[in-house]
């Protein structure tokens, strides 16, 4: 699949079937969270993570393939794109860690800057706490009002400072 959603992949199969991934200068998601993170680049993070799941399904992808992990979850934070892992495997072979999980998980793990308004993270953990029938789509369109809000008051801030 040639999408900058998911890492190249090129396989050798000798001995035993091996995929390498080209990850290039991509940080791995531990590197990401090693330092603070501002709101702004939180919730670009998450849309494109969000993204990754919705063009796997526009490609007919099983979203269940996609591994996520502090060291397989990459980010070019000059792009603002995550890529991840696909693994293409039979079913059950991967242990499933649904996207809202992780997500949550990441929320409560990642250090914020002290400056921001924690206002968003509230409103993200309730609509993952209310959405247990998780649409990728709609999680999108919700970080993207997140964002809306986000740019809405940097605006006001320094209009009014």
């Amino acid at each position: 699949l040639d999408s900058p959603s998911f890492l190249p992949c090129e396989f050798e199969n000798d001995k035993a079937f091996t995929l390498y991934y080209k990850y290039g200068n991509r940080r791995t998601l531990k590197q990401f969270l090693s330092r603070v993170v501002r709101k702004t680049e939180a919730i670009a993070f998450f849309k494109s993570l969000t993204r990754v799941y919705m063009d796997a399904e526009e490609n007919h992808l099983k979203t269940e393939h996609i591994l996520l992990g502090i060291n397989s979850v990459f980010y070019d934070e000059e792009a603002q794109q995550v890529s991840c892992i696909y693994v293409p495997v039979a079913d059950g072979v991967l242990p499933v860690r649904p996207l809202r999980l992780f997500v949550k998980e990441m929320l409560v793990n990642t250090v914020y800057s002290d400056d921001d308004d924690m206002t968003w993270l509230g409103n993200v953990i309730r609509y993952i706490g209310r959405n247990r029938n998780f649409s990728y789509s709609d999680f999108y369109e919700f970080l993207q009002s997140e964002e809306a809000a986000a740019v809405f008051e940097k605006y006001m801030f320094t209009m009014y400072r």
